[in-house]
């Protein structure tokens, strides 16, 4: 064998090793429909639109640009713009995330592509991987797509560039975790709908459940005159992803501005100690040795993690109902 070919299969060799094959195939028939452009479009002319709204709306702050009190009032309307534009972006993630995700395995065992997958020479883990990376792909495009509109709020002020970019690295961690438990799910299902319902049921139980189940156990309290049970309660809170996201957007609230954030009820829920009457309560939570952020995150990548576990397994041989 010739030099050249040797080099050749060896870069071959690499190539293979490096691209999942399943991932490649599936963005090539994503990205190439012309459904993912216009989507594209049309989600950051929406965006562009709440900028444009949340910038009006925020401006009525300032009654006189030379006053002495611009400058804080400038600052006010690109924080505003940010945690709208931020907060939009979440709820995006949560709607389309489980949709896009839920039907990877089910959708293949509903077109008996299933099997001949997994006799395949690729690893179960790999099929799974591939399937999550080519479904979470496009919601990062989303997501890196926006970075502009968010960086215009740091043009304005109010807001820092890493506060920016933790958001949105936050916000694209939330969605990978997301799509794995929408995958683990998909691994338990024969049908995409079934899928699909019970993803977002997660989803639901996550975000709702959490906040709600912590509501009963302090109207408990309130009725029983006992202490301290929905406090033992709120470690439901560290499974819920759009605290995650609130506590990296927000270093502290905003209550004691005139600027309205859709993150300000949500940081009660992560702080129960802020005042919402009392300027000075913003600074109430912020002595935590750590933040609600990290373990909030750890507990999600240890859920994720083990439902990927779980799922690999499903895909380790053929069942005899897939056969």
């Amino acid at each position: 064998m010739s030099p050249d070919t040797k080099t050749r299969s060896t870069k071959t060799r690499s190539t293979e090793f490096m691209i999942n094959p399943v991932l490649d195939r599936e963005l090539r028939v994503r990205m190439r429909t012309k459904r993912a452009p216009a989507i594209l479009t049309i989600y950051l002319l929406v965006l562009s639109a709440i900028a444009f709204l949340t910038f009006q709306a925020l401006s009525s702050i300032l009654d006189d640009p030379f006053n002495e009190a611009s400058a804080l009032a400038v600052a006010q309307i690109g924080r505003g713009i940010f945690e709208w534009l931020l907060f939009f972006m979440t709820m995006l993630v949560f709607f389309l995330v489980p949709g896009t995700t839920a039907g990877v395995i089910a959708g293949e065992r509903e077109r008996q592509t299933l099997v001949p997958l997994q006799v395949t020479l690729l690893k179960p883990r790999s099929i799974l991987l591939g399937k999550i990376g080519a479904a979470t792909a496009f919601i990062a495009l989303l997501i890196v797509a926006a970075l502009p509109l968010l960086t215009m709020a740091f043009l304005i002020g109010g807001v820092t560039v890493w506060r920016i970019l933790a958001s949105v690295l936050t916000l694209l961690a939330v969605a990978l975790i997301i799509a794995a438990l929408s995958a683990a799910i998909s691994t338990f299902t024969k049908r995409t709908p079934t899928a699909v319902v019970l993803s977002y049921g997660l989803v639901l139980v996550l975000l709702a459940g959490t906040m709600v189940f912590v509501g009963a156990l302090a109207i408990m309290d309130e009725v029983t005159g006992s202490e301290g049970l929905a406090d033992a309660g709120r470690v439901v809170l560290h499974l819920n992803p759009l605290l995650v996201v609130t506590d990296v957007a927000e270093s502290r609230p905003n209550f004691n501005t005139s600027a309205i954030s859709p993150f300000d009820p949500l940081k009660l829920l992560i702080d129960p100690d802020l005042d919402a009457f009392d300027p000075g309560g913003a600074d109430a939570g912020s002595d935590r040795r750590v933040p609600f952020w990290s373990t909030s995150l750890l507990s999600l990548v240890v859920l994720a993690s083990g439902a990927l576990v779980v799922a690999t397994r499903r895909l380790t041989t053929p069942a005899a109902s897939d056969r």
